[in-house]
């Protein structure tokens, strides 16, 4: 009679490790890259500088998203201005209306001066004012976190 509660408990614990083991497997096979990026052009200069967006949702459990503005220099070095979290696209915040646009532009006001603007965002998380000799103003015009 003793042999049978030993024989179910390794039998128990064996399914166990193999569910351990197969469940982890699964995520590395169907989660492997649980981060999507989109890169959008806004705007180049006559000096080969580009200034590019980049959304990007990541889903694990849950969905996070946030998108930000770089600078990406000829050289292919590229410099961060700005990071914020996208508007999720609800047409109103408490009670108040809320308008475009929800994608960023970018506009090169001279050589060194750029402007970034955007209609609204949920919430401002990193501003540059200065990148590799460019000065850089924003125009947002609703941060909804404030």
């Amino acid at each position: 009679m003793r042999r049978l509660p030993k024989a179910m408990a390794l039998a128990v614990a064996g399914l166990l490790i193999v569910g351990v083991v197969v469940l982890l497997c699964l995520r590395l096979i169907l989660f492997r890259h649980p981060c999507d990026r989109v890169q959008t052009v806004l705007s180049r200069d006559s000096q080969g500088r580009t200034v590019v967006s980049v959304f990007s949702a990541c889903t694990a459990i849950g969905t996070s998203v946030q998108e930000s503005v770089d600078l990406l220099m000829p050289t292919r070095h590229r410099v961060r201005l700005l990071t914020f979290v996208p508007w999720s696209g609800e047409s109103d915040y408490r009670g108040s209306p809320v308008t475009g646009p929800f994608r960023p532009s970018a506009t090169w006001v001279t050589p060194n001066d750029l402007r970034i603007s955007i209609g609204a965002v949920d919430r401002v998380i990193q501003e540059r004012s200065e990148a590799e000799g460019v000065n850089i103003t924003y125009d947002v015009r609703t941060d909804l976190a404030k």
